[in-house]
């Protein structure tokens, strides 16, 4: 332990919120992949700041997986939305024709589904069709809520991409991780922290395991090895919540 000094050391703390941080990871985590305008809420996609690319482009092409699809099973469905517009032997005759069905069925479907559907809504798991076929979505959707009424969004996350980065399959606690972290970018500020001892400065949120929790226990057992009368001084001094900066 360093040696004692008679000195009383002149001890300041800056512990704040740091919104303009919070706002520079938002903007760094997600894109908008659907805006809703000014009377619905946004959906996001979670891009850890350009780590998991390509960006969503909004497609049906690219939000489903077809691999699976039936085929026969794609003419029946399509065929039974469109037949009033299709009546008859002829008329199916013409379908065929138009959708070029018998030859690329996964190209009509992905052009049957974008016509006839939004993305909110595939988002939503609310497409029958995609849902007799079995169609698995490329994305794992995470719904967050924040601390005030109407405080809601939804994200998307490109599942193989994400499994690719972390290592891990986006399941039971990989999941709850990443909602956690999905929560604190959006509805929580990051902590700022320094400790000023006479001269010196010291980082101390990154001694927190939380930056989005201020934890004051955890600071002071990284600080244990200061002189003795700076460290009670510390404890007497640290506050015991951030601030918020104007």
């Amino acid at each position: 332990m360093p040696e004692e000094d008679d000195n009383e050391p002149h001890i300041e703390f800056t512990v704040q919120y740091d919104a303009t941080l919070a706002q520079t990871y938002f903007n760094e985590s997600f894109s908008v992949a659907e805006s809703s305008g000014a009377r619905g809420y946004d959906i996001y996609e979670y891009t850890e700041n350009g780590n998991i690319s390509p960006k969503f482009d909004g497609s049906m092409e690219q939000f489903y997986q077809f691999n699976n699809a039936d085929k026969s099973e794609i003419f029946a469905l399509i065929y039974q939305e469109k037949c009033d517009n299709y009546p008859g032997f002829d008329g199916m005759r013409e379908f065929i024709r138009d959708t070029d069905i018998a030859n690329n069925p996964i190209d009509a479907l992905i052009e049957f589904l974008g016509e006839s559907y939004s993305v909110k809504e595939a988002i939503a798991d609310e497409i029958e069709p995609a849902l007799e076929l079995e169609l698995e979505s490329r994305f794992t959707v995470i719904n967050t809520t924040g601390h005030c009424q109407g405080d809601f969004a939804t994200v998307i996350v490109n599942t193989a991409k994400y499994e690719k980065r972390a290592g891990c399959k986006l399941e039971g606690k990989a999941l709850q991780s990443l909602k956690t972290d999905i929560d604190n970018l959006f509805w929580n500020q990051p902590i700022y922290a320094r400790l000023e001892i006479d001269d010196e400065e010291i980082c101390l949120d990154g001694m927190l395991s939380n930056s989005y929790r201020w934890n004051p226990d955890e600071i002071i057992q990284n600080l244990k090895d200061l002189p003795r009368k700076t460290l009670d001084l510390i404890k007497e001094l640290i506050p015991s919540e951030p601030e918020y900066a104007n």
